[in-house]
């Protein structure tokens, strides 16, 4: 992982004088965004669980899911469904017996739970974001879209109104750029889905 600070280098100069942690703000800002559109941070891990196992964390501290791409437990597809779903299609699902499950949901933010409850191997992979208090970033983010990062972060802070630094037509054309190289990497993202799926093993950068 790379300190999410690296990307100020890049929006320092378009904005002289802004303090650190406001710039801090809307480069992290801009990488949420960045990553909910092309969403390029995949990761998988697998837990070995059982009865009274009520929640796997999914994801690190400076990351939160945005969404799980597969899940499976021994290798067999769960079918995923809303935590209130569970008490409608097994009221018992918290209960220790062992079982085999079929589905899974979200009881909080990063958790996976399954029901029925089952000793075995559950393996998730996810697209994960960073969260709203990360102060780093993957590596291969920072090394091939910091600049992109960059021209996000000053979409925003350059249009704050009253700063030494404000200039909005500066600002409309970093947002340009930065909207720019979304669709063009959406696009991108869209035609690698269309072809073979990518399997990656479990690593926080």
């Amino acid at each position: 992982m790379t300190p999410i600070d690296e990307v100020l280098r890049d929006m320092a100069p378009y904005a002289p004088g802004a303090p650190e942690p406001v710039m801090v703000l809307h480069a992290r800002n801009a990488a949420i965004d960045f990553l909910r559109r092309v969403q390029i941070w995949r990761d998988h891990d697998e837990f070995d669980i059982e009865p009274g196992d009520l929640g796997a964390v999914c994801a690190p501290d400076y990351a939160r899911v945005h969404r799980f791409t597969s899940v499976t437990f021994n290798d067999k597809p769960l079918e995923p469904v809303s935590f209130e779903a569970f008490e409608r299609l097994i009221p018992e699902w918290r209960s220790t017996a062992d079982a085999v499950p079929r589905w899974y949901s979200q009881s909080e933010p990063n958790t996976i739970v399954v029901a029925p409850q089952g000793t075995g191997t559950l393996a998730v992979g996810t697209i994960l974001v960073p969260s709203d208090e990360a102060d780093v970033l993957p590596d291969f983010l920072m090394e091939q879209y910091r600049r992109d990062i960059a021209h996000g972060g000053l979409a925003s802070l350059l249009m704050l109104p009253g700063q030494p630094f404000t200039n909005p037509e500066l600002a409309a054309a970093h947002g340009m750029r930065f909207a720019k190289r979304l669709d063009e990497l959406f696009s991108l993202s869209v035609q690698g889905q269309q072809r073979a799926p990518m399997r990656t093993r479990a690593r926080f950068m």
